[in-house]
């Protein structure tokens, strides 16, 4: 499985279906607290416009502090700068940090991926920032990549130990959006 160049407009399509998905679906409707990520150039965007979508849910970015993720709230894409060793985008200025303390039912979790397979194994950058996240959250936590179809696994992906599953998976195709879990 290799990622590969597509073109703007199929990215743009993927986005938008996934957008549509989500507006409808029960996991994401019932959280009032989304945590997200800005997405590097091959990723879908698709967070901004669920922002505007739904103004009334809190949406919190990782930064990364040592070697863990920390969330800040935010929600105007002019917050965000290049920050830390991996030149990802993160949260500028430093606010309401999310505690997992809060009632997870209300919870969602984005969770960067570039590949997973249908046992939902999940490979990132490489780095374990969202490993350890995961190690460090509850169980409970609902977590939900969104890939584009040619980033699913076909087989079963090879996994360490120190890898966390995901809950589920949006899997977005040119024309259909498939939900596992």
């Amino acid at each position: 499985m290799l990622w590969r160049i597509t073109h703007l407009n199929e990215t743009k399509l993927r986005a938008k279906l996934s957008i549509e998905y989500l507006s409808k679906c029960d996991i994401f409707l019932k959280a009032s607290m989304v945590m997200a990520y800005y997405p590097t150039f091959y990723e879908l965007a698709f967070i901004f416009e669920l922002i505007n979508r739904f103004p009334t849910k809190k949406y919190y970015f990782p930064k990364i502090m040592g070697n863990n993720l920390i969330f800040y709230q935010a929600t105007n894409p002019t917050n965000f700068e290049t920050h830390g060793r991996l030149k990802v985008f993160e949260p500028k200025a430093i606010g309401q940090s999310l505690e997992l303390k809060e009632d997870l039912a209300k919870v969602i979790a984005f969770i960067p991926s570039v590949g997973i397979d249908r046992k939902l194994n999940r490979l990132g950058q490489g780095k374990g920032f969202y490993d350890r996240f995961l190690t460090q959250s509850s169980s409970c936590l609902k977590t939900v990549s969104i890939i584009p179809d040619f980033a699913l696994f076909r087989g079963e992906m090879p996994v360490d130990g120190w890898d966390r599953k995901l809950k589920s998976a949006l899997v977005v195709g040119l024309n259909e959006v498939e939900f596992i879990d």
